[in-house]
Order: structure tokens, then C-alpha cells, then sequence
């Protein structure tokens, strides 16, 4: 078997025939049940009707407030020690973005839920429809391969971290934290209180990971299936485009389809203003905290030579990443649109239509982009500079 068919057989989107026999629907369903484990790890299943304040809930919000109040411990013990202090504080943007994630989980509960149970119909609805049902299947996949590759990322840079002190303490006969935070009235010069505190550091690491997980697959979610419903939108302007091409034209029919392709943008708009509206201050939040620990990190890297301050920057790296790759998907999804309105045959419509059509064509030359906190557009030009100015 050569690589192309492995290639295939592995990722189904390369293979044609594999979408046409996929129903979006259950591709959909098999992402939700994987996003909802991470969800349940957490506490924060906010895609469950049922969903409320639970045990798990407790102990991720009291990992949260322990660790900032032992960080508040650890600068008071090391200050004036600055290269220490710094080391403490890299990754202190991780407990802000954690606060604001389950912050915004409780907060738009009712948001999410109703987003999930629109992306579940949409679904259900083209499931019969050849080519929607394909570019959703498509779109879903995608998702699903994306998010296990920064899964995979996640995975190893935090099995790193987590076993760095134990390769310290082997090679080197070192006690090494995994990360600079201690708890008060243990020492962690002691090997019985070192360990005390490294089973704590995993802990919140395991934690912090399952957390950061479950939030930015949901970011994914939400956000890149803008990629399928942009598709299904196109679709139905060709759709369109064939009416007006009928010998026998059916202009109540064309009328029709011209409505259903407003709603459908009209909804599409919804949703973009939505999930700007939403997470206008997580993107801001994560943003300005991803540059901080960069920054951090790369100078304690610099100074020190700490292998553990590596792995933690390739993470943060990569999350950076992953959020202005998101918002990337948003601005070409958008040109999309408007190119599509554009290339229909918009001159064989009627005066009427013609001025629908003109109405729809000028609202997605305004499309809805997310920003930084209306500072910057979130996009792979401010990673790009972002990385420059490091």
C-alpha cells in the first residue's frame, strides 16, 4: 500500500469517497463526545442541559485559587531574587486564562448550549443534502484533526515538564519543581516535601492541561465550523445560480431560494457577532497572557538554560498559534462569502431580487472579524509580528 492510501485511509478527508459516505451528523456527535470528556474532567459540561456547579467544578476553582494564593507566597519568599521571581511568574498567564475560561463557561452556559444544539440541527438538516453534507463532514473532520494535533502538543510538552525533575534528580542529583510555585510551610529542599510538591505541581498541571483542552477544542468548535457553513451557504448560491439558468425559470422559486440565502446569511452574521461578542475577552485575555509567558519564558530560557521553561514555551507557542489560526479561518471564510455573491448570475434576477441581493452583497463587504480586544484583528499577520517583536 503506498503513502497516498495510507495517507487515506488515515485522514478521511483526503479521500472523496470517504466523505460521501460519512453523515455529518454522526462525525459531529463524535467530536461533541470527545470534547465532552475533557468538558467532564473539569467540571464545565456546560453542553449538557442538565449542567451545574458539581464536585469537579470545586476542586478545579480551588486549584485555581491555591495556586495564585502559594504564587503570592513564593514572590514574597523569593523577592528581590528577580530571576526567580520572573521564573515563578511565566506561568502565571495560564491561571488568568483558566480564570476566564470557567468564568465565561458559567457565564454564557445558556449561549453555548443553545450554539450546540443550532450546530446539532444544521447537521441533522443537510444530512440528506449530498454536497452540504459533505463540505459539513469535511469541516468536522478537520476540527477533529487539528484539535489531535495540538492535543498530541499539549500532551508530550506537559509529560515533559512533569518528568523533567525526576531526569534532574538521576542525572544530576537535583531537586528540580516542575514549576516555581511553593506551598507554605513545606520546604521543597527536602526530598519527602520535594515530592509533597511535585505531586501537587502534576496535579495542577494535569489540571491545567485537561482545562486548556476542553476550552480550545470548544474555541474550535464554535468557531472553525464557520468553514461548513460557509460551504452550505455557497451551495445554496449555486443552487441559485442553476435556478436562473433554467430554460423553464420558475421566478416564485428563484424568489424563494433568494429569501432562504438572506436568512441564511442574516443567521451566519448572527453567529459571527455571536462568537466575537463572546469571546471578545478570553481572545484578549489569552492573547496578552501567551505574549507575556513567551516573553517571560524566553528570557528565563535565555538566562538559565532551563529545559523545563523549553517545553512550557513550545506550548505556548503553539496556543498562540492556534488562536490566531482560528481567527484567520473567520477572515478568509468571510472573502468566501463575498466572492460567492459575486460570481452568481445576479444580472438574470428580477429588479426586486436584484436589490435583495444588493443588500446582502453590502453587508458582507462589513463582515465581522475577531479582534484583540479591539486593538488588533486576531490573525496570522499579528502571530507573524508578534514572533518578530520576540
Amino acid at each position: 500500500m503506498n503513502l497516498r492510501n495510507i495517507l487515506k485511509r488515515r485522514f478521511r478527508i483526503l479521500d472523496q469517497q470517504a466523505l460521501d459516505q460519512e453523515r455529518s451528523i454522526d462525525v459531529f456527535n463524535d467530536v461533541i463526545a470527545f470534547l465532552r470528556n475533557y468538558l467532564f474532567v473539569v467540571g464545565m459540561d456546560v453542553l449538557d442541559e442538565d449542567y451545574h456547579w458539581n464536585m469537579r467544578t470545586t476542586i478545579c476553582a480551588l486549584s485555581l485559587a491555591t495556586y495564585f494564593t502559594f504564587m503570592i507566597h513564593t514572590l514574597y519568599l523569593n523577592w528581590g531574587q528577580w530571576i526567580l521571581v520572573l521564573e515563578s511568574c511565566t506561568i502565571t498567564g495560564i491561571g488568568f486564562q483558566g480564570i476566564v475560561k470557567m468564568h465565561d463557561g458559567l457565564k454564557h452556559f445558556e449561549f453555548f448550549n443553545n450554539l450546540y444544539r443550532g450546530l446539532k440541527a444544521m447537521h441533522e438538516r443537510n444530512a440528506t443534502h449530498k454536497e452540504n453534507n459533505r463540505v459539513l463532514v469535511f469541516s468536522t473532520l478537520l476540527i477533529h484533526y487539528i484539535f489531535r494535533a495540538f492535543l498530541l502538543i499539549y500532551f508530550f510538552a506537559g509529560i515533559g515538564l512533569a518528568l523533567f525533575p525526576m531526569f534532574m534528580y538521576i542525572r544530576h542529583n537535583e531537586l528540580v519543581m516542575v514549576m516555581r510555585v511553593q506551598i507554605p510551610g513545606i520546604d521543597p529542599t527536602n526530598e519527602i516535601e520535594f515530592i509533597i510538591t511535585t505531586i501537587y505541581h502534576v496535579i495542577l498541571l494535569g489540571l491545567g492541561i485537561a482545562g486548556i483542552l476542553a476550552a480550545d477544542l470548544a474555541i474550535m468548535v464554535l468557531v472553525l465550523h464557520i468553514v461548513g457553513i460557509v460551504d452550505v451557504f455557497r451551495n445554496s448560491l449555486k443552487e441559485l445560480d442553476q435556478l436562473l439558468e433554467d430554460e423553464e425559470r420558475d421566478e416564485d422559486m428563484i424568489h424563494r431560494k433568494l429569501l432562504d440565502i438572506c436568512v441564511m446569511h442574516k443567521e451566519l452574521i448572527a453567529y459571527e457577532e455571536g462568537l466575537d461578542s463572546t469571546y471578545g475577552v478570553a481572545v484578549f485575555v489569552q492573547v496578552l497572557t501567551s505574549v507575556s509567558c513567551l516573553a517571560l519564558s524566553l528570557f528565563i530560557y535565555y538566562v538559565t538554560g532551563n529545559f523545563g521553561i523549553g517545553l512550557f514555551i513550545i506550548g505556548a507557542f503553539f496556543q498562540l498559534l492556534e488562536f490566531c489560526m482560528l481567527g484567520t479561518a473567520l477572515t478568509i471564510k468571510n472573502e468566501h462569502i463575498e466572492q460567492a455573491l459575486y460570481d452568481i448570475r445576479w444580472y438574470k434576477l428580477s429588479k426586486r431580487d436584484q436589490k435583495t441581493l444588493g443588500f446582502v452583497l453590502f453587508r458582507s463587504q462589513n463582515a465581522v472579524e475577531m479582534t484583540i480586544g479591539g486593538l488588533a484583528l486576531l490573525n496570522m499577520e499579528t502571530f507573524v509580528e508578534v514572533g518578530f517583536l520576540m
